[in-house]
């Protein structure tokens, strides 16, 4: 029976990406972080972003999955540490779309990452900066959360985390707070 047996070979493979390539690649990756050798720009290319199609989207997942409570993105919170992607808040570090921007719209653009990593840190977020190929997939795979004013207003109206208050955070830095509260209502019309 051709189709029985294409089907079992199918299947095959899937476990073959999902239980043997996954690890090994998961492995490989922080086998490569240990070794300092690599730039954390180096190890995130690596990684399979953009997600890849079918069949070799079997492997992604379990290897994100894997790599999800691995600290290998680099942040600068207390001087420069490793985070994992499920700890850590992540904004793109590449350029943004320059096709629909003014050069003064970059350059605002640019400048308020740089502002909202800044207080992020203050607040001792674990913010990491990761080019888009790579947040987009983490996001995707539900590893990791971008910086944005929805995940900032969830996280704002929270209770404060990391023995911080965000009170002290707002009161002590009054051009932040107005900022930040800015930025958090930038997708509301």
């Amino acid at each position: 029976d051709t189709q029985g047996e294409s089907k079992m070979r199918s299947h095959w493979n899937e476990l073959v990406m999902k239980d043997v390539l996954a690890p090994l690649y998961a492995h490989l990756v922080m086998k490569i972080v240990s070794s300092s050798t690599s730039s954390p720009a180096q190890v995130l290319d690596l990684l399979p972003c953009p997600l890849p199609t079918e069949p070799w989207n079997g492997m992604s997942t379990p290897l994100f999955n894997l790599l999800r409570e691995q600290k290998f993105l680099h942040s600068k919170l207390k001087g420069g540490i490793f985070v994992s992607p499920w700890e850590s808040f992540l904004i793109a570090n590449d350029q943004p779309d320059t096709s629909k921007m003014s050069k003064e719209e970059q350059d605002e653009e640019t400048s308020s990452r740089i502002t909202l990593e800044n207080i992020l840190l203050r607040e001792s977020l674990p913010v990491a900066r990761v080019p888009t190929r790579v947040l987009q997939a983490f996001v995707t795979e539900e590893i990791s959360l971008e910086v944005s004013p929805t995940v900032m207003r969830e996280y704002l109206s929270g209770p404060p985390k990391h023995g911080n208050s965000h009170v002290i955070l707002l009161s002590e830095h009054y051009q932040d707070a107005l900022f930040l509260l800015q930025y958090c209502f930038k997708d509301i019309n």
